[in-house]
């Protein structure tokens, strides 16, 4: 590398952002759905300690591990292919989240 082009990227105070996306639409729903599992309290608090097949905002099994899961996922016969489920470990919702006033 150029000392010059070193001295541009040493000089530049901006942080670096990328204008590429490096996933596709149908990732970006896919991540959106893994989040949703992990985040949302109700899904939390109904399959805590469970692994979960989700597709579009929609659990479509629940179990044990992740092959539980996909065997009840299956007993939907509209249940999407697996390539575009999401699996998903789902955290417990603590006991402190379900109480607002417990942190105090």
């Amino acid at each position: 590398m150029s000392s010059e082009k070193t001295e541009q990227m040493t000089t530049t105070s901006e942080p670096f952002t990328s204008t590429y996306s490096y996933l596709t639409e149908e990732e970006k729903k896919m991540n959106e759905d893994y989040e949703w599992c992990l985040n949302d309290p109700d899904v939390r608090r109904q399959y805590g300690n469970q692994v979960v097949v989700a597709h579009q905002r929609r659990i479509w099994g629940a179990g044990k591990d992740h092959l539980a899961a996909w065997d009840d996922a299956q007993k939907h016969p509209d249940c999407p292919h697996r390539q575009m489920c999401v699996f998903v470990v789902v955290p417990c919702l603590a006991p402190a989240s379900l109480d607002p006033s417990a942190g105090a």
